[in-house]
């Protein structure tokens, strides 16, 4: 599995944005550095939300008593 930190994910989206603005491509060059951007773009994404659904939970979960009870799907590994 990748350990890939989100300051790379931002030095990758900045590295595709270069190669799009790069006045030498053109035609199909252009187009599938375009498509590639696209893909880069909507995994970018994922890892982001990702990310930041991490950071609510332990921000909630820093907020909750001992107490709490947690809906059943956020019980993931725990017994009954």
């Amino acid at each position: 599995m990748s350990k890939i930190q989100l300051s790379d994910v931002v030095d990758k989206l900045f590295e595709q944005f270069d190669k799009i603005n790069d006045e030498k491509l053109s035609g199909d060059q252009l187009k599938e550095q375009l498509e590639r951007t696209k893909s880069v773009v909507h995994i970018a994404k994922q890892i982001t939300e990702t990310a930041r659904l991490g950071l609510d939970a332990q921000l909630g979960r820093d907020n909750m008593s001992e107490n709490t009870e947690l809906p059943t799907m956020l019980k993931l590994g725990q017994q009954k």
